[in-house]
């Protein structure tokens, strides 16, 4: 299956290793984007490993039974500012696409990230979270680029 963190690649060979512990991400946008992915693919452990501090969504287990609630659509992101290899932190602004309770949702953020022992972290919103919820008629077509309705697609 292809990555869904938007790179194209195939999962073993893009954020697999990452979540997995095989490799680290390089970047804040790597993080970034392994983090995304994690959730796609319900790694509660993953995300609960990469934030700073006590900053906590809560246990592991119960953000991944809500990830698997959750369809996702995908992941843009609009802008990294440092961020590289050699910088000790960075800001990716991101907009991040899901179908959730029947719900188109688009939550845009900047989010900053830090090295902590050579390791990138999410750390903080750099920006309040916009969230963007548009509700999903039956008839409208799906989200999710099927063609079909969503009656028939992901409402089912």
């Amino acid at each position: 299956m292809n990555c869904p963190c938007g790179t194209g690649k195939p999962y073993a060979d893009c954020c697999g290793p990452v979540h997995d512990g095989a490799r680290v991400a390089a970047t804040a946008e790597a993080l970034m984007r392994s983090r995304y992915a994690a959730f796609a693919v319900a790694n509660g452990k993953y995300l609960e490993a990469t934030r700073t501090g006590e900053r906590r969504f809560g246990e592991a287990a119960q953000v991944s039974e809500w990830a698997k609630t959750v369809v996702w659509l995908g992941l843009t992101v609009k802008e990294s500012v440092k961020g590289s290899a050699a910088d000790a932190d960075g800001t990716v602004h991101f907009v991040a696409r899901s179908i959730d309770a029947g719900a188109l949702v688009e939550l845009e953020e900047r989010s900053h990230f830090v090295k902590v022992d050579g390791a990138w972290k999410y750390d903080e919103a750099r920006s309040e979270p916009t969230e963007r919820r548009t509700k999903l008629g039956r008839n409208d077509t799906c989200p999710c680029g099927s063609g079909k309705k969503f009656k028939q697609c992901h409402a089912a």
